[in-house]
């Protein structure tokens, strides 16, 4: 979108917060103290008028009714040559940008946002855009609403952002390039103790994964041991249980994709609802796919007619499935996870402790945090999935307008996988 400001053409992107969409909580919360856009508008001017690196702001907006605000609107400057740091690591470089330059860039820019006493708390390749300009290569921080103003920051202060940056970069940069970036950031002028830094970091890195993805990781590895079975053992077979509606499906794609990838030898299997499986019916990544209220389609499930749930359950387990992986958080789909008699079987861990400890005894061995809109959840849980699992690839950014058309349409992704 373009807008003229002061007479001079400039393009601009929109956020809008449907305050009634998401839910009572969120809009007893957004009028009784600042909500998300106007948060994001004052720490912008803050961190602008420090000379940190952010987009400008140009607008922020309120949409009243009966005094009670229904929709914020937040408007700021668009950098249309722009490429996250996402896309620039999945890429290996682009747009003559060099993935070792744009890495001591970004040390640069962290480290004086952190001396302005700000930490960004949802710092990640996403929320970091690179871009080349006239004067020289330019880093920009977007996503702000999570900026705290720290004043003189701690070495723990420094150590909460380049933990959850660490994890965000290390499935594609991996531990050693991750350290190097610590040690540029601890070497710029004034220098600190880059051991010391490190060694927080990492602590801070640990509590992260542990608390987003329990034992996850390490059990990641040992799925990836022996993905290559003797032709006398039995398929290896994992399920995913995307019960959700069919706009959900076209998130779908980004973490089949990046499944096959980070474990070829896998059968990966899915089982949707009837009117979301012939989205996915001819997907290449895929194995199989089981629709619950209707027929199993798919090339190796199609021979099988229609079933009745208990039809369904009992054909979920003589799949003998290694891994189920619940993308729903639904009730249904927890039990179906538990029936499926995996020994790995992962889920959404809710923010209420009885569900949580309902889902833990009753359905899932291990769950993973996601702390997002109800809206992004889905977007944001299958990232956290595939992080979680090891995997690079399109499922670590969030999907957007510059994501390839096949990634955010399921029906596109499956003709062009049909061909």
């Amino acid at each position: 979108m373009t807008v003229h400001l002061n007479g001079c053409p400039i393009q601009v992107y929109v956020k809008e917060d449907h305050l009634e969409k998401m839910g009572v909580r969120k809009l007893i919360k957004d009028n009784l103290q600042l909500s998300r856009p106007w948060k994001t508008w004052q720490r912008t001017l803050h961190m602008q008028a420090a000379g940190v690196p952010v987009q400008r702001p140009i607008a922020v907006l309120m949409q009243r009714q009966w005094g009670i605000v229904r929709k914020a609107v937040y408007v700021g400057e668009y950098l249309p040559h722009a490429i996250s740091l996402a896309q620039l690591l999945r890429a290996g470089g682009g747009a003559h940008i060099e993935k070792d330059e744009a890495l001591a860039l970004l040390a640069k820019e962290l480290r004086t946002m952190h001396d302005k006493g700000f930490t960004h708390g949802d710092l990640k390749p996403g929320n970091i855009l690179i871009e080349r300009r006239a004067a020289g290569l330019a880093l920009t921080f977007i996503d702000l609403e999570g900026v705290t103003v720290t004043g003189p920051p701690s070495e723990t202060d420094r150590a909460v952002d380049l933990g959850r940056l660490w994890l965000s970069l290390v499935s594609s940069m991996g531990p050693v390039e991750c350290g190097r970036l610590v040690e540029q950031y601890a070497g710029i002028d004034p220098p600190l103790d880059g051991a010391s830094l490190r060694r927080r970091v990492l602590e801070r890195f640990d509590a992260l994964q542990h608390r987003l993805f329990d034992r996850l990781p390490a059990i990641a590895e040992t799925l990836k041991a022996g993905l290559n079975p003797a032709p006398s053992q039995p398929p290896r077979r994992w399920l995913l249980l995307a019960l959700g509606p069919p706009a959900e499906t076209r998130y779908l794609s980004p973490l089949l994709g990046a499944l096959r990838r980070g474990f070829p030898s896998v059968q990966l299997d899915v089982l949707v609802n009837d009117a979301a499986a012939p989205l996915l019916a001819h997907h290449p990544d895929l194995h199989g796919v089981m629709a619950l209220s209707g027929a199993l389609t798919g090339r190796s499930l199609a021979d099988q007619g229609p079933m009745s749930i208990l039809q369904a359950i009992r054909r979920l387990r003589e799949r003998g499935y290694e891994v189920a992986i619940d993308l729903t958080d639904s009730v249904l789909s927890a039990l179906l996870t538990r029936m499926t008699g995996a020994p790995v079987r992962i889920g959404y861990r809710t923010s209420s402790i009885l569900s949580k400890w309902i889902k833990r005894v009753a359905c899932y061995n291990h769950m993973i945090m996601v702390r997002a809109d109800r809206l992004d959840r889905m977007r944001h849980y299958l990232l956290h999935v595939g992080t979680a699992l090891g995997l690079d690839g399109p499922v670590q950014e969030p999907l957007d307008s510059e994501t390839p058309e096949e990634l955010r349409d399921p029906v596109a992704s499956v003709h062009q996988g049909s061909r």
